[in-house]
């Protein structure tokens, strides 16, 4: 990430070309910066009172002279170019998990975007009930990737080039073509991938704007989200809901704009810490940060939580704000919560089960056991099964860390920690070359890399391994020194 910053600064200084004068920011562009570095601020310890507090993030020095640059044209068009040396330099970056999921078109970036950016104009209403248009303020949906192929993004693109042209090569103002006045937020919301590249291409954007990045209390969120729905579990979920619900990504990234609004309304537009910001006056931690925590975290699990089984109903229908962008605006299909709601019992249906147990009390009427039981269960699988493409089963049997030479692989008697509710693992999930399809697995799922997992859980594995004929830890997987 510091190899962004890095190309940050390469733009805003390119080669040949240095400052006459130092730039000094104005009182509103270090408002500014103030509002990015509480926005992005981490939690620390004084090791003096041993207080938690919140520590601004620094801004980095690209983006300083980029935010303090004078000429509206030049600042726009050094953030731009920060954004394109940037997307580069992150795509080489092997400690960020993010990297090869960064598609952040700079032509996104308009002067509109540019100027919001620069004026810190990120939105803290809900999508839902608000009245004016999304494209006037910063949201999540700034940080769609590009849908390239619509006359939409084609007439976006030519108005700014147009601008820029006019910006370059026209001296008087009043031949200029008129500017744009609105963000771009007709991005792809069709694909699993498309929501993970939002988170993505925020991320990258805040590694842009702060140095060390991973060390922010939002960073940290988005990135488990991005984690979470990159890998197996919330990845297999999603290939599966979105042919039923087309609307899901639009309504996760809307959950990703709650989230963050939390942030920007309760740190970063909060009068109060800003001005102790630019007083250096220390920030407690469970005041603030803490709390905006909390809340976030919640929100987060609760997005997680669908895929996990337990609220399988939360995006059966779409958000309010479905209707307000072009995948919406045809919407027509009634709402779909009727449809998969069970269906009500009628009184004759209830009473001749009460006389069929009546008759027979002794009889199993649960289900569980003959014909009837086994196909009902066969049944449930089938529905709760992702119809996957040999390409997709490929790729899911690269994950896991164990291998083992028998048709039936052990399974793990150990209970993994899944933050405070223990599930024994999915063999399709801990073994190579083995897949698990199911849509709403109950069993706990193990995280791509293994320094994810609690030292516990670790000690559970190579405990396993050496106990157990024929498994073994794959090449380049498990322990160091467990190979």
């Amino acid at each position: 990430m510091a190899a962004a910053a890095a190309a940050a600064q390469a733009a805003a200084h390119p080669a040949g070309q240095t400052k006459t004068t130092s730039a000094t920011a104005t009182s509103s562009q270090q408002r500014m910066l103030t509002q990015y570095g509480l926005l992005y601020g981490s939690r620390t310890q004084d090791p003096v009172t041993q207080n938690w507090e919140y520590t601004p993030a620094t801004i980095t020095t690209a983006f300083r002279n980029i935010a303090t640059e004078s000429i509206k044209a030049d600042r726009n068009r050094m953030f731009r170019d920060a954004i394109k040396l940037g997307a580069q330099h992150a795509a080489d970056n092997l400690t960020c998990v993010w990297r090869s999921s960064v598609n952040f078109d700079s032509n996104i970036a308009n002067d509109v975007f540019c100027q919001q950016y620069m004026s810190h104009a990120w939105s803290i209403d809900t999508l839902d009930t608000m009245t004016g248009g999304i494209d006037k303020e910063l949201t999540m949906y700034n940080c769609l990737p590009a849908d390239i192929d619509t006359p939409s993004w084609r007439s976006h693109t030519k108005t700014q080039q147009q601008t820029s042209d006019d910006d370059k090569f026209e001296p008087d103002i009043k031949k200029h073509d008129k500017k744009g006045r609105l963000l771009y937020i007709e991005g792809c919301m069709e694909k699993p991938e498309d929501f993970t590249a939002t988170i993505a291409n925020y991320l990258f954007i805040m590694s842009v704007t702060i140095d060390n990045p991973e060390k922010s209390e939002l960073y940290i969120v988005l990135n488990d989200l991005f984690i979470f729905f990159r890998g197996h579990h919330g990845k297999t979920w999603l290939v599966h809901k979105v042919k039923k619900f087309p609307w899901i990504i639009h309504s996760l990234v809307t959950g990703l704009h709650d989230i963050h609004k939390l942030y920007v309304g309760t740190l970063s537009k909060n009068e109060a810490l800003v001005q102790m910001c630019i007083n250096k006056t220390v920030i407690n931690a469970c005041d603030t940060i803490d709390l905006v925590s909390k809340h976030a975290g919640d929100s987060a699990e609760y997005m997680k939580s669908a895929a996990h089984g337990s609220m399988t109903n939360i995006f059966s229908i779409p958000s309010d704000s479905y209707t307000k962008f072009p995948c919406g605006r045809t919407f027509t299909q009634p709402n779909p919560y009727f449809a998969i709601t069970p269906p009500v019992q009628t009184q004759t249906e209830h009473n001749d089960n009460n006389k069929r147990h009546a008759a027979d009390p002794n009889r199993d009427h649960t289900n569980k056991k003959g014909k009837r039981g086994d196909a009902a269960a066969k049944a449930l699988n089938e529905a709760n099964t992702a119809a996957l493409t040999p390409a997709q089963q490929m790729d899911l049997k690269k994950q896991g860390y164990l291998i083992c030479s028998d048709a039936r692989a052990p399974k793990i008697n150990h209970k993994f920690s899944n933050k405070g509710t223990p599930l024994y693992p999915c063999n399709g999930s801990i073994y190579k070359n083995r897949y698990c399809s199911r849509i709403a697995c109950t069993k706990y799922h193990v995280p791509d890399d293994w320094n994810d997992l609690p030292k516990s859980d670790q000690n559970g594995i190579v405990k396993f391994v050496k106990a157990t004929k024929n498994v073994s830890f794959a090449s380049s997987a498990g322990p160091t020194t467990g190979e």
